[in-house]
């Protein structure tokens, strides 16, 4: 985000505030999460449509279901302890944290991406982009977990093929797309993620 070449040339100090908004972003992930839960955008929509669809909106309980942290930074371990304290499962995998490693608010660091989204009933994205983050989900990964589940994205836009999820919440096959970031941004007018319902 920051040309630090040129900065540099104009000696003006680059810092790095790593870790800074790590709560922010936690508390974004889990409003997510509890948005798809408590079917909160369709209730609204429902009441404000004159609605009292009460049977047919009731969602689930977040302690019902299992959190996967694709990366475990700052980031990660914010939304993890949230998750946590609502009783959820999570479980984890980053290159950086072996199996076995203890960390507050994760429940288990498993071996692979594979095994975190065979497990996970809502997948949280927590990487930076770089080469081996780029496309780090995309359809065969969207295959791979189970029906109905959601991914969020709250890392960088290009983490998550867009075309590709799309696809995957058309289908049925992934239930939500909690996502605030996009690889062009802004996310330019008229773009399917601005009025598709599930996202």
């Amino acid at each position: 985000h920051v040309d630090v070449v040129y900065a540099k040339e104009r000696k003006i100090h680059v810092a790095s505030a790593a870790g800074a908004n790590a709560g922010s972003v936690g508390d974004l992930a889990l409003s997510y999460m509890l948005s798809f839960a408590r079917r909160l955008p369709e209730c609204r929509d429902d009441l404000r449509a004159d609605g009292w669809n009460r049977k047919g909106l009731t969602g689930f309980a977040l302690e019902e279901k299992v959190l996967g942290l694709l990366g475990a930074g700052n980031t990660g371990r914010a939304t993890a302890k949230r998750a946590a304290a609502f009783g959820m499962k999570v479980v984890a995998y980053d290159p950086l944290y072996k199996p076995g490693t203890v960390v507050d608010g994760i429940s288990e660091f498993l071996f692979s991406k594979e095994d975190v989204l065979h497990e996970a009933d809502i997948v949280s994205c927590h990487v930076p982009l770089q080469d081996d983050t780029l496309g780090l989900l995309s359809a065969k990964d969207f295959q791979m977990m189970k029906k109905g589940s959601y991914v969020l994205n709250t890392s960088r836009g290009g983490v998550v093929v867009e075309d590709d999820i799309h696809m995957a919440l058309d289908s049925g096959h992934i239930a939500g797309y909690g996502v605030d970031v996009f690889t062009v941004e802004p996310l330019p007018a008229g773009n399917w993620m601005r009025s598709h319902s599930k996202v």
